[in-house]
């Protein structure tokens, strides 16, 4: 099993905010969609991160060294390239169905990369704003508290993005294991009944 708190290189003492930290830089430079990016990279910190960030699973992983399963998500995987294919047949019925699978799913990890983006780069203004912005008696700071709360909603969808994105890659990964037949293959021929 993989050291996860060496692909992060972190301690295993360190807390949520250092971990999303690590995470974050790790991202920052291996992310496919960076110059140096590298996709089995990203994955393996993506994968650390999605362990040692949830509480459940990092208690699990300390006590165990193994990742605990989750049950549910092969059934969520099938529901959901279930779902996929059956709009990509309704759309696009003489198409190669895994290519547009593939595309879908591609173009919806773009967005939640740019949203993600997006959200860090809110994230810092909004943390500039909140040393820029005092109250003169030094009692408590109604703005300060209200943009506290919207880093935190911005965090945490954050925090979605990126398990969304890691759900994702495992669709893809499940997707791989497939192939299309040619038509003539599967043509069968059709029977005219008389009366």
């Amino acid at each position: 099993m993989m050291n996860y708190y060496e692909i992060l290189d972190i301690d295993k003492s360190a807390t949520k905010e250092v971990i999303k930290k690590a995470y974050l830089k790790l991202a920052n430079i291996y992310h496919p969609d960076k110059a140096r990016g590298d996709s089995d990279a990203f994955k393996l910190i993506l994968e650390a991160y999605d362990v040692l960030y949830d509480e459940e699973k990092r208690k699990h992983y300390d006590e165990t060294g193994t990742v605990k399963p989750e049950s549910d998500e092969r059934e969520k995987i099938n529901k959901q390239l279930a779902s996929l294919l059956l709009e990509v047949v309704d759309s696009s019925p003489d198409s190669n169905y895994l290519d547009e699978m593939r595309l879908a799913i591609e173009l919806k990890n773009v967005q939640m990369a740019r949203m993600i983006e997006q959200g860090q780069l809110f994230v810092v203004k909004r943390q500039k704003a909140l040393t820029r912005v005092v109250r003169k008696d030094g009692k408590d700071n109604l703005f300060a508290a209200a943009i506290q709360s919207d880093i935190d909603n911005i965090e945490s969808s954050i925090q979605n993005g990126l398990k969304q994105i890691g759900f994702n890659s495992k669709l893809l990964e499940e997707l791989n294991l497939y192939m299309m037949v040619s038509n003539e293959l599967t043509n069968i021929p059709s029977v005219i009944l008389s009366a």
